[in-house]
């Protein structure tokens, strides 16, 4: 005798037993995607949280940057939320402050006040169910720290010591007779600086002076027979100019020299991964929360066309700006304008993001980004940002 299997006789045990097969293979499956798609282990409480936050209005934003824009992984979210962590923890350290929940009461509320598309705000803030603790936290809080923290390094003359080191060895080298003022150099550009009321023609290197107390200043700073200004420094650079030729109509022809200071971006790419990230729990307390407004209406009054457009100028923020430049290109992606290189002096390979809703600006990423140039070409494709030509 033999005992008779399970997968003889009428074969209905066999088919069960695929049945169970298959079952347990699609249970797999069904599993792994569930393993598949949970956020990285690190992602736990309060971190998730953010993350979830920051997910509800990148996907809005993504949106509005058209069809076939990337929308962000959650691993690039988690990455953001940790650098604007170790920011936090950067700001902490060098300046003693820390941020608190009346500072993101008052970074709402200026946002809100001074929102260039209170629209959009307002659909920001729908995205985040108008929760007001999600609004100070993911809307609020990173561009607060950012904004401070490179406010500190700009005004630390420490952290621009090697560039002003440089721009007094060329100033040196100018007064020695080692630099001719007159040849070509890397970091020298013409100026024909136009006193006050001057009505004449304008090539492009003219640079207009409207104020007299400032054409006064200027020229006092001046030094005629060939020697250089001192170096001053500017929110950019550190820079001096020697005269070339004073013209009949007078203007002021120089040869102006410029290091640029080394950019908030690439600092921090230097910097960054000494700070832990801060705690991720929440600052905003549920008292402070109930007092953060909604945005205004839209419309500030202005002239509008006949399609009900408004026609008015109104000034943006201005206290996180990039670097001054020129020659730099900008594009609008949907749902912000992005600048990037130019020259002040030498060219630049940062940039940064504004946001007009929010009236805010961060700094683009130094990792990666393209070689310094400055009169380049660049247009949005829907999903990036192409940089193409330009000069070194």
């Amino acid at each position: 005798m033999r005992m008779r299997s399970c997968l003889e006789g009428d074969g209905r045990a066999g088919v069960s037993l695929r049945v169970l097969v298959v079952a347990v293979l699609v249970s797999l499956v069904v599993l792994g995607v569930v393993i598949a798609a949970a956020p990285p282990s690190s992602e736990a409480g309060p971190t998730k949280q953010h993350i979830d936050w920051l997910n509800k209005i990148e996907s809005l934003r993504t949106g509005w940057r058209g069809p076939g824009a990337p929308r962000p992984t959650r691993e690039q979210l988690h990455r953001r939320f940790e650098q604007a962590l170790q920011m936090e923890s950067c700001l902490e350290e060098r300046t003693g402050r820390r941020i608190t929940p009346g500072d993101l009461l008052a970074e709402v509320r200026r946002m809100n006040a001074a929102s260039r598309d209170p629209v959009r705000l307002r659909r920001l803030m729908a995205a985040l169910d108008f929760d007001r603790e999600a609004i100070a936290e993911t809307l609020a809080r990173p561009q607060l720290v950012e904004r401070l923290l490179r406010r500190m390094w700009s005004e630390r003359e420490e952290n621009h010591l090697e560039q002003k080191r440089e721009g007094e060895a060329l100033r040196v080298a100018v007064q020695e007779g080692r630099l001719d003022p007159l040849r070509a150099h890397p970091q020298r550009v013409e100026r024909l600086y136009l006193p006050p009321g001057y009505v004449g023609e304008q090539a492009v290197t003219s640079f207009p002076v409207e104020d007299a107390a400032a054409w006064q200043a200027m020229n006092s700073r001046w030094r005629r027979g060939d020697a250089p200004a001192a170096l001053t420094r500017s929110d950019h650079a550190y820079s001096f100019e020697v005269i070339l030729e004073d013209l009949e109509d007078g203007g002021v022809l120089v040869a102006h020299y410029a290091v640029r200071r080394k950019g908030f971006a690439r600092w921090w790419a230097e910097v960054g991964a000494q700070y832990a990230p801060s705690s991720p729990e929440s600052i905003m307390t549920p008292e402070l929360a109930g007092a953060l407004p909604w945005p205004s209406a839209p419309g500030t009054g202005g002239e509008t066309d006949a399609t009900g457009c408004e026609e008015q100028w109104v000034g943006a923020s201005l206290d996180d700006i990039p670097d001054a430049r020129e020659g730099a290109s900008a594009v609008w992606t949907g749902a912000e304008m992005i600048v990037w290189g130019g020259r002040a002096g030498s060219s630049f390979e940062t940039g940064g993001r504004y946001d007009p809703a929010t009236d805010s600006w961060l700094s683009l990423s130094y990792a990666s980004s393209p070689s310094p140039r400055s009169w380049h070409s660049a247009v949005w494709t829907g999903s990036a940002m192409i940089v193409w030509g330009g000069l070194d």
